[in-house]
């Protein structure tokens, strides 16, 4: 697999969603498209130039949430996260079919994504439990308790650890156009 540097044409976008079981006896739910919805999708997008942050964030309308993520993707785009091609963006389409929303662009979400799983085998490390109940039962708390904001956020720095995850598994220093936003894990 070659790992190429953000460009203007093909930017990377570090993706990262929050799921929530639509029946709160079951938590387990939030992991299925099924019996699951998104309720946060943060983007880090990166253009070899800027980085732009974009959280889309919602406590009613799931449809709403995946028109502004299918309006900030382009075709050419690499999308890079915890397991971005075996949960992420399969999660984002086949939500997208169930509510009947027509993609802007068409993803292959298996030649255009790195996984955080992937870089792990490349380089013999273990990957972080992207299916954690713990962390689960956080976002569940927060969604009940109306606290869409702070939801936010925790997706947020999901991205932003995946993004220096990435540049730590390829031996890079985090770029300037990084440190310029402030960010502080």
């Amino acid at each position: 697999m070659r790992i190429t540097k953000p460009t203007p044409q093909r930017r990377h976008i570090y993706l990262s969603i929050a799921t929530i079981s639509t029946d709160p006896d079951d938590i387990a739910g939030a992991f299925s498209s099924l019996t699951g919805r998104i309720v946060c999708i943060s983007m880090l997008i990166d253009d070899g130039r800027k980085i732009s942050e974009l959280r889309l964030v919602t406590d009613r309308d799931e449809g709403d949430l995946l028109n502004g993520f299918w309006t900030a993707v382009r075709l050419t785009d690499r999308f890079i996260g915890s397991c971005v091609s075996g949960f992420t963006l399969p999660f984002i389409l086949q939500r997208t079919w169930i509510l009947n929303i027509r993609p802007v662009a068409v993803i292959d979400e298996f030649s255009r994504s790195i996984s955080e799983t992937d870089l792990c085998e490349m380089f013999h490390v273990t990957a972080r439990n992207v299916f954690d109940e713990e962390q689960q039962k956080v976002i569940e708390k927060h969604w009940k308790l109306g606290e869409i904001a702070h939801l936010s956020c925790l997706c947020q720095e999901r991205t932003r650890e995946d993004y220096e995850s990435h540049c730590m598994f390829l031996n890079r220093p985090l770029p300037v156009r990084f440190v310029e936003l402030g960010v502080t894990l």
